[in-house]
């Protein structure tokens, strides 16, 4: 079984691409990542794409060397913040919440949701309206 340490912040390719990539070419991967960006968006990318351990930096070193334990065993393990991240993500209000959001969502035009897309990706207004020939002002609209 192949293990790996892995961080999200990297260059070249993110530490998420890389866990994405290397799952494709070796299902048995067993992956722990060790990141200070224990975000939402970042675990659940991680966890979906089979990371075995998401740690972060701000623990102790005990507890990275319990995740690798884990991993090795064919166990998972999760920082006790992350822990409480994904429980916060399955409660009846985190549900209700993101089914709400959800619902917002589906009522947005196509070129709204056009729009939305690039900003999540991180583009100016100005950098919006070029790539779609729309104005900067329509953009902010």
């Amino acid at each position: 079984m192949i293990k790996v340490l892995i961080d999200i912040n990297m260059p070249v390719l993110d530490g998420l691409s890389a866990i994405e990539e290397t799952r494709r070419r070796a299902p048995a991967l067993r992956t722990v990542v060790l990141t200070a960006f224990g975000e939402e968006p970042n675990v659940l990318r991680a966890l979906r794409n089979g990371a075995a351990g998401f740690v972060l930096k701000s623990y102790t070193p005990d507890e990275l060397i319990s995740a690798v334990r884990a991993a090795y065993g064919g166990d998972a393990y999760l920082s006790p913040a992350v822990t409480r991240l994904v429980l916060g993500m399955v409660t009846p209000v985190a549900t209700r919440r993101r089914h709400e959001a959800a619902e917002r969502l589906a009522a947005l035009t196509a070129r709204e949701s056009q729009v939305l897309r690039l900003v999540a990706q991180g583009l100016s207004d100005a950098g919006i309206g070029g790539r779609l020939g729309m104005s900067e002002t329509t953009i902010k609209t």
